[in-house]
């Protein structure tokens, strides 16, 4: 997922996927360069909500509910419920941060607010991937 941002002055290309970075820019100084960043990553969620319009998505995740207990999401047609004690990453987590949730290549979920990476496989057989959480 990218971003192309156009001035009278030049021209941006940033990655928003799996993190906000430039591509390549041609014309913009790097004053200019830092505020398109900044702006880019403000609009983030925008940015994605946009793209997945226009675009489509090509793999569909989407958080259903959450309680004080964890959260529910469906991931291709399946539901998982991640309760806070087992992935104590998003105890303390703002509901659009659970919210923002990116399925990358069919079976990589990433919370990018939080800087959080599940493969798929760890939540069908998590016997096989002991986590280790280095929460309070």
């Amino acid at each position: 997922m990218h971003i192309h941002i156009y001035s009278p002055s030049g021209e941006a290309k940033f990655w928003v996927e799996p993190k906000i970075e430039l591509a390549v820019s041609k014309g913009l100084n790097s004053r200019e360069l830092k505020e398109v960043e900044i702006h880019v990553k403000e609009n983030e969620n925008e940015i994605r909500r946009e793209w997945n319009k226009h675009f489509g998505s090509t793999y569909i995740v989407q958080v259903q509910g959450i309680s004080t207990h964890g959260f529910w999401i469906l991931i291709k047609e399946q539901e998982y419920f991640l309760d806070f004690e087992s992935y104590p990453w998003f105890k303390e987590a703002k509901v659009d941060q659970i919210f923002n949730v990116t399925l990358l290549h069919g079976h990589h979920l990433f919370w990018n607010e939080l800087d959080v990476d599940l493969e798929l496989a760890s939540l069908d057989e998590p016997e096989r991937f002991p986590l280790i959480s280095k929460a309070s």
